[in-house]
């Protein structure tokens, strides 16, 4: 693929998502990007992060820029992140599935609530998240600046009010636009992040930057530390954490939507912070793929050129974006492998982000090698 058509199908994918309507999933989209980077790092649309506008609603200008995270999927992707910012510690917090949003405060009382936009200006939806769950409208502090968050959908709340909904990140960002500010109580911020107006202020430590939050009366992302100091490799620590953080038992216990963890320097860096689209001294890492759980329900038979290969057929499933309830089987010996049966729990991915795959019989407790997720 070229640079023109990789550039033109990630402004695509971005217009798309922005608009609520995706045509890819994060995977697909973060490996547009991670080409685009290796055949052309300086292109502008790298530089882009899409943006959430929309009519009916004051446009501000953000005092520090609101970017995106750099992402990562394998160990050595974050051995290089962690070798490029140095050994120590680290926070390993939760990468909420939600709509970014900026909450600006004067002496220690609330003033807007701004989304990020494009980055550099987003849309004034203060009316809408004086109504969420979670908003501190008094800090115990008389800060002034900017505290960082997403806006939420918890899944209770999904499953009470709105059913029909595709998913909670889809339906929070209709949600938080609604000109009447119709079911915004529904909604729920968590943060992450706090920076002073004034730019020579600065929290030193994420650890403390943290607390503080909690201090204040938010409710932050969850989070744990994460100490390289004598580990061997980091990089494997840290995508052995994220699939315990997927694992089913985590996932179905989880109150709100991720889509992965983000590393972040203990130590902070304000220009860093304040200078990068994409800053160095932390990064997303998402799973390499998304594995999801469902029953079994019949094997169908495929014959082409005179060869049979099964067909699993299994109670659909939402992965990545779209609906799946079937997936080929390369061959009779896989069926035998993993001991398939009807009635069965299985798991299903997309394999190389596309193809539906049967990696594991979770009521025999087999799985394919190298899908240990």
């Amino acid at each position: 693929m070229t640079v023109e058509q990789l550039e033109k199908q990630i402004v695509d994918a971005q217009r798309a998502y922005y608009n609520k309507s995706p045509i890819m999933s994060d995977i697909e989209f973060d490996a547009l990007v991670d080409q685009l980077t290796e055949l052309n790092p300086d292109s502008p649309v790298l530089k882009n992060i899409g943006t959430d506008h929309t009519d009916g609603f004051t446009k501000v200008k953000h005092d520090i820029i609101m970017g995106s995270q750099a992402k990562a999927n394998t160990a050595e992707d974050m051995n290089g992140f962690f070798t490029r910012n140095g050994k120590g510690l680290y926070i390993a917090q939760y990468k909420c599935d939600g709509c970014s949003i900026a909450l600006n405060y004067k002496d220690g009382k609330f003033s807007t609530g701004v989304t990020r936009g494009d980055g550099t200006e987003g849309d004034d939806i203060t009316r809408n998240v004086l109504l969420m769950k979670g908003l501190v409208q008094e800090m115990n502090d008389p800060y002034t600046g900017t505290v960082r968050g997403e806006i939420l959908l918890d899944k209770k709340d999904k499953e009470k009010y709105f059913p029909d909904m595709k998913n909670c990140r889809n339906a929070a960002s209709g949600i938080m636009k609604h000109l009447d500010g119709t079911d915004c109580d529904k909604l729920t911020i968590r943060v992450y992040d706090a920076q002073f107006q004034d730019k020579t202020k600065s929290f030193m430590e994420q650890i403390k930057l943290q607390q503080w939050l909690k201090d204040q009366g938010f409710i932050v992302a969850d989070y744990v530390c994460f100490d390289t100091t004598r580990m061997k490799n980091p990089g494997q620590s840290a995508i052995d954490l994220i699939r315990k953080e997927f694992d089913e038992e985590n996932s179905s216990n989880r109150e709100y939507d991720i889509d992965g963890l983000v590393f972040k320097k203990n130590e902070i860096d304000m220009h860093d912070i304040q200078t990068e689209m994409r800053p160095k001294t932390m990064i997303a890492l998402k799973p390499k793929f998304t594995p999801v759980n469902t029953i079994l329900r019949n094997i169908e038979w495929n014959v082409k050129n005179g060869t049979v290969t099964p067909v699993a057929v299994f109670d659909p499933v939402e992965i990545e974006g779209s609906t799946v309830q079937r997936a080929g089987m390369s061959n009779i010996g896989l069926l035998e492998y993993l001991g398939l049966e009807i009635g069965h729990e299985i798991t299903v991915i997309k394999a190389n982000m596309i193809i539906p795959k049967v990696i594991a019989d979770v009521t025999t407790g087999k799985f394919l090698t190298g899908y240990e997720y």
